[in-house]
């Protein structure tokens, strides 16, 4: 097996979404936050939050996995 494929062979990951824009709303609701609020957390500019949630943009599947992560433990959303 190769330690290091070729591009060809690498996975293509420019579909990969963790988490869509009607999620995102639901995630912000459930927890009571604006998309300010989340885009201190993450460290990305407001606007940026605004598009994902009005669908114009889509959520890195990063971003959308540490959401998904903090959702599953809100007590850790403070530290973050």
């Amino acid at each position: 097996s190769d330690l290091f494929p070729s591009h060809d062979k690498a996975r293509d990951t420019s579909n990969d979404v963790a988490m869509s824009a009607k999620d995102f709303r639901e995630w912000l609701r459930e927890h009571d936050l604006k998309t300010q609020d989340v885009a201190e957390m993450l460290g990305v500019t407001n606007q940026a939050a605004i598009y994902w949630i009005e669908g114009k943009r889509k959520i890195p599947e990063p971003i959308g996995r540490i959401l998904i992560f903090l959702g599953q433990r809100p007590q850790m959303m403070r530290e973050f």
